[in-house]
């Protein structure tokens, strides 16, 4: 069976899976997303693999993708109040394919 792995990673983590990808012939298609908190760049990759490869290709999404804490000031009415937001890392979506067709 195969399955459908959608990536939503950091910008700043994108060449990197991308090469890690490429290295290993996981096949992707990479898309151009905005989201989050913060309204930062959000790659998102697109890639079909045979359900015994999705560890692999798992495994290179965690370690190519890593999340940290960023500080935000946000306006408010008395003060302005740091918030640490988490950014980076990647969410990740696995869907079971029925059928692929190619035409």
């Amino acid at each position: 069976m195969m399955k459908l792995i959608v990536a939503i990673v950091s910008a700043g983590d994108e060449e990197e899976l991308r090469k890690a990808f490429v290295g290993s012939e996981i096949p992707f298609t990479e898309l151009d997303g905005t989201g989050g908190f913060l309204r930062n760049d959000k790659p998102i990759f697109i890639s079909g693999v045979p359900a015994d490869r999705l560890e692999e290709a798992l495994e290179i999404i965690e370690e190519t993708c890593s999340a940290e804490e960023e500080v935000s000031v946000h306006d408010a009415a008395i003060a302005h109040l740091p918030d640490p937001v988490v950014v980076g890392g990647a969410v990740v979506f696995i869907i079971d394919i029925e059928a692929i067709h190619r035409f």
